[in-house]
């Protein structure tokens, strides 16, 4: 499930910068388009983003562990904050009101920025609730070296 989550978020931060280019005026592009992708990326992210949660719950485990500490331990406030509130809720609700009432270019580098700064929060947030089930005891010598 990772390597999906990481190809998504890679979209993700492609089309950010697509948007914060916009903003700059770079208007090489079809800004209406990058948009729309941008909008459907954000959203097929948070949806891997549930989807990873659930897999993880019931995997059982340092697995179980590690999606306790992002919804519920010491990760959750960034994990909410910045990956949810920043990466997810701000570029979902300032791209649907652009949709609907029309892009101003600032507007358009807010959504990149806060999208960017969810990326890297969603990716810090999985890094530091990673935990890993130690190798001693897995048939290795106590001082785990191979004979």
């Amino acid at each position: 499930m990772l390597p999906v989550l990481s190809v998504a978020y890679g979209l993700r931060g492609g089309a950010a910068v697509l948007l914060i280019l916009a903003a700059l005026g770079e208007e090489t592009f079809d800004i209406d388009a990058v948009e729309v992708v941008k909008l459907w990326v954000v959203l097929s992210t948070a949806v891997l983003v549930a989807v990873f949660l659930a897999a993880a719950g019931r995997a059982g485990g340092a697995a179980q562990e590690s999606m306790r500490q992002l919804v519920s331990g010491r990760i959750a406030p960034v994990f909410y904050g910045g990956t949810i509130a920043v990466g997810t809720v701000v570029p979902l609700v300032l791209g649907a009101a652009s949709l609907i009432g029309g892009t101003g270019l600032v507007l358009l580098g807010v959504i990149g920025a806060a999208s960017l700064i969810g990326d890297f929060y969603v990716r810090y947030s999985i890094v530091k609730a990673g935990l890993y089930v130690p190798l001693h005891g897995a048939g290795l010598p106590a001082g785990g070296e191979v004979n």
